[in-house]
C-alpha cells in the first residue's frame, strides 16, 4: 500500500513532475469578457442637460394677451387688478424715476402693473410677508411690455429706483442681493394693538442698519432723540401715539415708521 510520495523518486507522474503545468492559466481580458466573468461598466446612454424652470403655459398666454392690449384695455385690466379707477390709484404708481419711458409712454401703467402683481397682494390684511427680487420683476415686465431702453440699462435703473421709492414709502423692505420684502399695511386698529417690546433696545449701529433697510433718512437731531428714548427702556407714550409723532418729525408715512420699529425689534404685535 502506497502511504506517500516522500522519497519515492522512482515514481513519476505528470502531476508531480511539473505541477505548474496544471495550474489554470489566468484568463485574458478578452476571454473573461466572452465568458461573462467581468462586469462591464454600464454604458451611459444620456448626458445631463440643464433644465429650465417650469412655467405655467396659462401665465404665458395671459402675458402674451396683455402685451397685445391697447393702452385703454390695459388701464381697464389694471383697474380691476387694483380694485380702483385710475383717477384714484395711489401715489405709489405715479413715481418719477429715471428711465421710466423704457416700458411705454405712460409709466403709471407699468408701475401699477408691478404694484398690483408684487406689492398689493402682500399688503392685504391676513397675508404673510412675500419676498421677491428685482430680477423677477424685470423678467416679468419683459414678457408683458415691449422694452425700449432710453439709454443703456435704463429699464434696470427705472425698476431699481421704483422699488427703492416703494421702500421709502413703507411698502417694501430692502434685503441683500436686490431682494425686497412686502410689508403689511398698518391698519388703524392694528396700530392700537401694537405694544412695546420690554427687551427692546436701540444702538447707533442698529438704527443705521434698520433705517437703511426701510429707506428712511433720519436727521441727526432726531437720531439722538430716538437713542435716548430706548436707552434704558421705551417711551412712556403708547405705540400709536409715538408713531404719529415720528410721522410729523420725520415726514414719513405710518407704514415706514412701523417698519423701522419692527425691524429694530422695538415693538410687538
Amino acid at each position: 500500500m502506497l502511504r506517500g510520495l516522500t522519497n519515492k523518486i522512482w515514481l513519476w507522474h505528470p502531476a508531480i513532475s511539473n505541477r505548474t503545468l496544471h495550474v489554470q492559466p489566468e484568463r485574458r481580458p478578452v476571454e473573461m469578457a466572452l465568458f461573462g466573468e467581468v462586469e462591464k461598466a454600464p454604458m451611459k446612454l444620456s448626458i445631463p442637460v440643464p433644465v429650465t424652470p417650469w412655467v405655467d403655459a396659462g401665465w404665458l398666454a395671459t402675458d402674451a394677451a396683455y402685451r397685445q392690449m391697447s393702452v385703454t384695455d390695459k388701464i381697464r385690466f389694471l383697474e380691476r387688478q387694483l380694485g380702483l379707477p385710475c383717477d384714484r390709484w395711489p401715489d405709489a404708481v405715479d413715481i418719477d424715476v429715471v428711465g421710466k419711458a423704457s416700458f411705454g409712454r405712460d409709466p403709471r401703467i407699468w408701475q401699477a402693473d408691478v404694484f398690483g402683481k408684487f406689492v398689493r397682494p402682500g399688503t392685504q390684511r391676513g397675508t404673510s410677508c412675500r419676498d421677491f427680487s428685482m430680477l423677477t420683476v424685470l423678467r416679468w415686465l419683459d414678457m408683458r411690455y415691449t422694452v425700449a431702453p432710453t439709454f443703456e440699462d435704463a429699464e434696470k435703473v427705472a425698476v431699481r429706483q421704483y422699488l427703492r421709492e416703494l421702500t421709502a414709502q413703507g411698502y417694501l423692505m430692502e434685503l441683500p442681493d436686490q431682494h425686497f420684502r412686502v410689508l403689511p399695511a398698518p391698519h388703524p386698529e392694528g396700530l392700537s394693538r401694537l405694544r412695546w417690546n420690554p427687551q427692546g433696545r436701540l444702538t447707533v449701529s442698529a438704527l443705521r442698519v434698520c433705517s437703511e433697510r426701510v429707506r428712511l433718512d433720519i436727521p441727526a437731531n432726531q437720531v439722538q432723540r430716538l437713542l435716548e428714548y430706548f436707552e434704558d427702556g421705551h417711551p412712556a407714550l403708547p405705540v400709536v401715539a409715538f408713531v404719529q409723532d415720528l410721522m410729523v418729525r420725520l415726514h414719513a408715512p405710518a407704514r415706514t415708521i412701523v417698519a423701522l420699529l419692527r425691524e429694530a425689534g422695538l415693538i410687538l404685535g
